[in-house]
């Protein structure tokens, strides 16, 4: 009987044991199809990423474009302003020098007004000095020059 009782309990421990065994075949088995799903998303995330950026790429490469049209009427801009300031300035510098030879002209020799010669000297060098130091303003470009480019 003591005998028949182990027997039973070892048919009992093998049967747990091998129960065991099947629920942790089962558990590695779960957890590489939850691996294989896993890498399944990251695959999934990773093409929906790529062909995001396959649609994005002609957006932002016409956005560019864009961006480097406005920046060349920017730079066109500019240059005209400078153009024309230094076009200023030899008018003034050309103003002044005519200027100094009419107050020479028109006084006799001998006879000076260094004060008001100075004066007007000191004015026309002012309003040089000024305009050499004026840095162009950037032009605000409108869309509709942009496009028209």
């Amino acid at each position: 009987m003591l005998q028949s009782q182990r027997q039973q309990r070892e048919k009992e421990l093998q049967g747990r044991l091998q129960q065991e065994e099947e629920l942790q075949e089962r558990l590695r088995r779960e957890k590489e199809h939850q691996g294989r799903l896993q890498r399944e998303k990251e695959l999934q995330g990773r093409l929906q990423e790529e062909k995001e950026l396959k649609v994005r790429q002609p957006q932002q490469m016409a956005h560019l474009e864009r961006l480097q049209l406005e920046l060349q009427v920017r730079l066109q801009s500019e240059m005209v302003l400078q153009v024309r300031l230094q076009q200023e300035k030899m008018e003034l510098q050309v103003r002044l020098q005519q200027e100094k030879m009419e107050l020479q002209v028109r006084l006799p020799q001998g006879q000076t007004q260094p004060l008001q010669m100075e004066r007007r000297q000191r004015s026309l060098q002012l309003v040089a000095l000024r305009t050499s130091r004026l840095q162009p303003m950037e032009l605000p470009v409108r869309r509709q020059q942009v496009k028209e480019l």
